[in-house]
């Protein structure tokens, strides 16, 4: 028996890496002739650069950038043997590395994310991958530009800081100063959204909240982030609201798609490629993926849907292994998952259901295994 396993990380409680050793010791304990293949997963967010590492033959490299609070820290980031770099916006930018209660999100910026992307520049990267998630920044990619040469003003040639609390104010972006190394690399975007940078389905007003923007703040960024998007369309000459995932990071997609000429592409399907999942499906008796949360977005971008639907293609089953299951998640049944071992079931307290991860899933897991064994 071959059983690949394919997990997302379950955030706040475990890695993609520790639910496939997690699973994987299930596995064996209940089929010890089986073979496994672990793939820790990711969706383009967090956890995206330590999955690219698992699958590839790498190294971590460090700089000290600024944090979201233009602190000074030690972020490091990917370089591949075949010198391509894997940038983990969430490194630099993300929701974990500040105080999100003294922290102003009106102040914070994406500046780190930018060093990050020079740094490898400076390698010698010709080829860069920048993964998006977890961000805690909203500045619509002010921050990163910045620090890659890119300056603002107002109407009046007054240099502004690339702040989400000036976004409205910005009047002119003067691109002149940008990396000249930006020209002769290519950039590709991973992410786990289609959200565009502005709208009801924008960065502002789907992720503000969670970065801390209260609604008299979500209203100030939104207009502002109308008017940053009106100078990205003259750049383009087009609609910057039309392309998915603009919205990414609080609009970092945007900024990195418009200077960088980055690709966006979903993070998901782009890792599940990057590791030849299809062939390893070959022969496969039975795929075991698993995130958090199961839910509406599980079918857009995320792993578990994508690792279902390249499995649904050659008709293997798919048991997905999931925190809690949550609404619309029924409907990934039509993309291919055949059965969910929620940790849902073993308590009803989402403190209790992080804190005690491992010991859930591994319950859970062998329960399912006992009892729907004649299925394998």
């Amino acid at each position: 028996m071959k059983i690949i396993i394919a997990p997302d990380s379950f955030k706040g409680s475990l890695s993609s890496r520790q639910v496939c050793e997690l699973v994987a010791e299930v596995v064996c304990a209940r089929f010890p002739d089986c073979q496994t293949v672990k793939l820790p997963m990711a969706d383009g967010g967090e956890g995206t650069l330590s999955a690219v590492l698992s699958c590839c033959s790498g190294q971590m490299v460090q700089a000290v950038v600024h944090d979201p609070d233009m602190k000074p820290i030690t972020a490091v980031y990917g370089l591949l043997d075949d010198n391509t770099a894997v940038i983990e916006s969430a490194q630099a930018s993300g929701l974990g590395l500040i105080d999100i209660v003294q922290s102003n999100p009106l102040d914070r910026s994406s500046y780190g994310t930018g060093e990050l992307i020079k740094a490898a520049l400076e390698k010698g990267c010709k080829n860069i991958i920048v993964t998006l998630g977890g961000s805690a920044t909203n500045d619509g990619g002010l921050g990163a530009l910045a620090a890659l040469g890119v300056k603002f003003y107002d109407a009046k040639r007054n240099e502004l800081e690339p702040l989400p609390k000036n976004l409205g104010q910005i009047y002119r972006i003067n691109s002149n100063g940008l990396c000249p190394l930006v020209k002769e690399s290519r950039f590709t975007i991973w992410c786990d959204v289609t959200n565009p940078l502005y709208g009801q389905a924008g960065a502002t007003r789907i992720f503000g909240p969670q970065k801390g923007l209260k609604p008299p703040q979500i209203a100030f960024v939104e207009n502002a982030m109308q008017n940053y998007a009106r100078l990205l369309n003259r750049q383009i000459n087009g609609d910057i609201n039309e392309r998915k995932g603009t919205g990414a990071a609080g609009g970092l997609g945007a900024a990195l798609a418009v200077f960088l000429h980055e690709q966006i592409k979903q993070g998901a399907e782009e890792l599940l490629q990057l590791t030849n999942f299809d062939i390893l499906l070959n022969n496969a008796d039975l795929v075991i993926t698993g995130e958090g949360r199961a839910d509406r977005q599980s079918l857009s971008g995320k792993v578990v849907g994508a690792v279902a639907r390249h499995a649904k293609k050659k008709n293997i089953p798919v048991v997905a292994v999931v925190g809690s299951l949550g609404e619309e998640a029924k409907m990934l049944y039509q993309e291919g998952v055949t059965d969910f071992v929620s940790l849902s079931e073993q308590t009803s307290e989402l403190a209790d259901a992080i804190n005690n991860a491992e010991l859930f899933l591994k319950q859970a897991l062998d329960k399912y295994f006992l009892t729907y064994n004649s299925r394998l």
